[in-house]
């Protein structure tokens, strides 16, 4: 992914608290979406051990599969530092939501890790958006 897609990916992601209209807090996050510019071939071994490769942990994993579809969803953590990030994958986008954090040096690891280990370019067009 190009470093001026991995910025702007970083400025489209938000994190607040807000209030709701019961006095409560409630957490809104604006993911970063991004696309594949060709068919990702989808292993989820391969993108666990891509991530794990990069100092960053993969927890609370969902996989959702049927014979032409897949979903994957997970949290990335990086540890240095602390960074939490809701990661949810599909065969044409991926969609990254921050929790705390990231840094731009934690979202071109994390999109690297995904582009390698699936084959496939991710960018981060915001005319589509």
């Amino acid at each position: 992914m190009k470093t001026s897609h991995v910025e702007s990916a970083l400025e489209q992601m938000s994190f607040d608290v807000t209030e709701n209209s019961f006095g409560m807090e409630m957490a809104v996050s604006e993911p970063a979406t991004l696309k594949f510019t060709e068919s990702p071939k989808y292993d989820k071994d391969k993108i666990n051990s891509a991530i794990s490769n990069k100092n960053m942990a993969v927890i609370d994993e969902y996989e959702q599969t049927t014979d032409d579809s897949w979903k994957y969803e997970f949290y990335a953590v990086a540890f240095e530092p602390y960074t939490k990030l809701k990661v949810k994958m599909w065969p044409n986008s991926v969609n990254i939501y921050p929790k705390e954090g990231p840094t731009i040096g934690q979202l071109a690891q994390l999109t690297n890790a995904i582009e390698r280990s699936m084959n496939a370019t991710l960018t981060h067009d915001t005319d589509d958006l």
